[in-house]
């Protein structure tokens, strides 16, 4: 009995034994399941003020308004305009840091003023888009300043030669689609960047509350709402059910009304203006003196300041007076004198005389770039929508743009630039 009792464990044992076995090559067979992923789609829509979302005549956006995260009051660094703002979106570091002043500026490697800078090696910190390769996220950038040409043995996967200002939103959103889809890669595209900038086009030409804002904005939704729909279309043939998908849609700046146009050479005489190089963003003049002495650079940008400071419809600093909280002092892409307009006024063609009125469509009647504490129409929108859970209708109230970048950085379970200076959004 105990022989055959033994006898019948041995069986048992090595049954058990034959079925772990039998069990462990089933599942070596079985592959595990993939780590869930998340993918950003970033898209930035220039000009797309504060107060433009939740209209009944923008279903798309509303959606996502219901469903995501969103705020009207995106807080813009200064100067609030284009360049600038997506270098401080992307790089998490304001002007000072990221080298870029304004859509012109002077570069100082060639001593030529720059408008609408082409070359990302302009960037004096480094773009998530770099970042994020580096860890091993790959990346498509296509139309956002200052991603062309890209230098350096880190770059994206997916970047264009030149900026085409000739092409349409829907053309710029196809292309994007067109490049994800022809993606073979083993590692699928996590962070694919856009940029569309009818709007702000609209804003200068007609006025931020013009008909024809409206009817740009109405445009827009519904094309962004064919963009999504193709999105997750190819979505659900690349990726798997683990994963995420994160539209975030942010805006550079807002758009204020112009009543006046300013002629900056005619803001002091010839005498004291002699061998400056002035530089024009919107609302914001760069004075520099390149000729002039060190020791004599105090007393002439002093005797501009004195004429320049009697007109009631600006502020004037030297550089070394800059308000600290703009973060502007660049040492050299940054003017000896900095001259900022009041809300409603920009600079613009000589007019022959320091000041006159918007008289017609011609005149710009739109423009950006004035602090914010002195114009909150500088705000602008952010919306944050998933896929394929919601995150639900959330009000971000104020966000900063500086904090961006660590926000898509945490998303992506990276580590965001070691020089950020904005925390993630709380949503």
């Amino acid at each position: 009995m105990i022989f055959r009792a033994a006898a019948s464990w041995v069986c048992l044992g090595r049954a058990l034994i034959g079925f772990l076995m039998a069990a462990s090559q089933v599942h070596a067979q079985t592959p595990a399941p993939a780590a869930p992923r998340n993918v950003v789609l970033w898209i930035s829509i220039d000009g797309f003020r504060g107060d433009y979302i939740g209209k009944k005549s923008l279903p798309f956006f509303n959606g996502l308004m219901k469903d995501g995260g969103f705020t009207g009051h995106l807080q813009p660094i200064f100067p609030s305009i284009t360049f600038p703002s997506h270098s401080v979106e992307m790089t998490g570091v304001p002007p000072d840091q990221n080298g870029i002043t304004g859509n012109s500026m002077l570069d100082e490697r060639t001593n030529k003023v720059v408008h609408f800078p082409p070359d990302a090696s302009l960037l004096q910190a480094e773009p998530l888009w770099v970042t994020a390769e580096r860890q091993g996220v790959r990346t498509a950038v296509l139309d956002w300043p200052l991603s062309q040409n890209e230098p350096g043995p880190v770059r994206a996967s997916y970047f264009l030669d030149r900026y085409d200002d000739k092409l349409t939103d829907e053309e710029r959103l196809s292309r994007i689609l067109e490049n994800w889809k022809a993606d073979q890669a083993p590692q699928p595209l996590r962070l694919i960047i856009g940029y569309i900038p009818s709007l702000d086009h609209a804003g200068h030409q007609y006025g931020p509350e013009a008909p024809q804002i409206a009817t740009t904005l109405q445009r827009i939704d519904q094309e962004m709402g064919s963009f999504l729909h193709e999105v997750l279309q190819l979505w659900d043939q690349k990726m798997t059910k683990n994963d995420h998908l994160y539209l975030l849609i942010t805006t550079d700046h807002g758009m204020q009304k112009v009543q006046n146009i300013v002629d900056v050479h005619r803001l002091a005489s010839p005498l004291v203006l002699q061998g400056a190089e002035i530089v024009t963003n919107g609302p914001v003049a760069s004075f520099y003196f390149p000729e002039v002495a060190a020791g004599e650079l105090a007393g002439r940008v002093g005797a501009v300041k004195a004429q320049i400071s009697t007109q009631p419809f600006l502020e004037c600093y030297a550089r070394d007076e800059l308000p600290a909280a703009w973060h502007y002092q660049h040492p050299t892409r940054v003017g000896d004198l900095v001259v900022v307009l009041k809300p409603g006024y920009t600079f613009g063609k000589t007019v022959n005389q320091a000041l006159l009125k918007v008289a017609d469509a011609s005149d710009v009647q739109g423009m950006h770039g004035y602090p914010l504490e002195t114009a909150p129409e500088m705000q602008g929108t952010m919306l944050l929508w998933r896929y394929p859970d919601p995150i639900g209708a959330r009000d971000l109230g104020n966000v900063s743009v500086l904090q961006i970048e660590p926000t898509v950085a945490q998303i992506l379970g990276i580590a965001p630039s070691v020089a950020a200076k904005g925390k993630p959004i709380a949503w």
